[in-house]
């Protein structure tokens, strides 16, 4: 009696402790290990053993991120129990260098050029409808495991486009008729470029871009900005005050960018050479000063009868240009102070550069002056006076 009590009390026992602790059940996986790529989703249930897909009181912890390459882990939990599926994520196979480009109808197209992944290259699918004989929108479909990506390509055909329609350089600078074509395909060689721009004259031109049936044109103004001077060479008595600015045009007078070097001394005699820089153009006024005798009281000599000499026009700019300089060189007598007018239409000139000037040692005795830009076109009458003797001439305006 008491053995049959006793088995009674072991089976209440065994039931009390099923009820309390529940059947413990190993959790069974497919797979220990996966791998997987950038972009691919992943499903952990696929992974579990399928007797316990339904089973409601598995947990799952997952902290696999498939956008970022790495390893992983999912946990998979029942009771006591605990599994563990090592998660590795690769880089994306498939990485573009670009995923929007433009092309030029007629070139060639390589898809396999914008992959960048080259362990890779030879697994992908690509799939293409480019044609690039036809202007048109299309698209490139790269495939692996799975993950795709799409490049579209754009086919245009050559087109001119400008950056500007009308410039203006300096005289003497670099010009380069590319660095003005813009848009999509700047260095095409169907761009066909008419180009007779020279620097080293002033002047307008126009270079004309050509494709096909296709053209524009950028006008280009060559223009001097060098320093203008009214003289070239000037004689000034010992002495007396000098500014090299006066020989300049007014509109370069407060010009900052223009480097005066000026070693005048007006109280040697000699003479000297004053620069005018602007950038890498370099102007020169020759100064001779004129050397001034103290006069002292000396006996009235018997009168000589007088020298005589006549003034006569040494050279001079002829025809001329509305706009440039002209220059006259007049052979006087040194020492002379000498005048000079010419007459346009509109009547006397005003210009800088027409002052009376005193010849130099030479005899000889300068002007120049810049001609109007509304000068009407004609010959003008020119007349230099000065120690009793007048000459005149005449200067053509085209």
């Amino acid at each position: 009696m008491n053995n049959k009590h006793l088995l009674i009390k072991s089976i209440l026992i065994l039931f009390l402790a099923i009820g309390l602790f529940g059947c413990s059940e190993s959790i069974e996986l497919t797979q220990k290990e996966i791998q997987l790529y950038q972009g691919q989703e992943i499903n952990p249930m696929d992974y579990l053993g399928e007797a316990f897909r339904t089973n409601e009181k598995v947990e799952i912890l997952n902290t696999a991120n498939t956008k970022l390459s790495g390893n992983y882990q999912i946990v998979y939990k029942l009771g006591g129990s605990e599994a563990i599926l090592k998660v590795v994520v690769l880089s994306d196979p498939v990485t573009l260098t670009s995923q929007n480009i433009i092309i030029e109808s007629g070139s060639t197209f390589n898809p396999k050029d914008y992959i960048s992944s080259e362990d890779k290259n030879n697994d992908i699918k690509i799939v293409s409808n480019v044609d690039v004989s036809k202007a048109g929108e299309y698209i490139v479909v790269y495939s692996f495991s799975g993950i795709e990506k799409v490049l579209n390509v754009s086919v245009k055909n050559v087109d001119i486009v400008l950056t500007q329609s009308a410039i203006t350089i300096n005289l003497g600078s670099t010009f380069s008729p590319k660095t003005y074509l813009a848009g999509n395909f700047p260095n095409s060689p169907k761009i066909s470029i008419q180009n007779n721009v020279d620097t080293s004259k002033i002047g307008t031109y126009q270079v004309v871009y050509s494709a096909g049936t296709a053209s524009k044109t950028l006008s280009v103004t060559v223009k001097d900005v060098s320093p203008i001077l009214t003289k070239t060479s000037v004689s000034i008595n010992q002495g007396s005050s000098f500014d090299p600015k006066s020989y300049l045009v007014s509109e370069d007078r407060n010009n900052a960018n223009i480097v005066i070097t000026n070693k005048v001394d007006t109280k040697v005699a000699g003479t000297y050479l004053v620069t005018y820089q602007l950038g890498t153009i370099v102007k020169t006024l020759s100064v001779t000063v004129v050397k001034v005798t103290a006069t002292t009281p000396t006996p009235t000599p018997t009168p000589n009868p007088p020298t005589t000499y006549s003034l006569k026009v040494i050279s001079l700019t002829t025809p001329v240009n509305p706009g440039e300089i002209a220059t006259i060189v007049v052979q006087g007598k040194a020492g002379k102070q000498y005048s000079i007018v010419v007459y346009y239409k509109s009547g006397p000139s005003t210009a800088a550069g027409l002052e009376p000037e005193i010849a130099g040692a030479d005899g000889k005795v300068s002007w120049s002056w810049k001609v109007g830009v509304r000068t009407s076109a004609g010959s003008w009458k020119i007349t230099v006076s000065g120690d009793g003797k007048t000459v005149s001439t005449y200067i053509t305006v085209n």
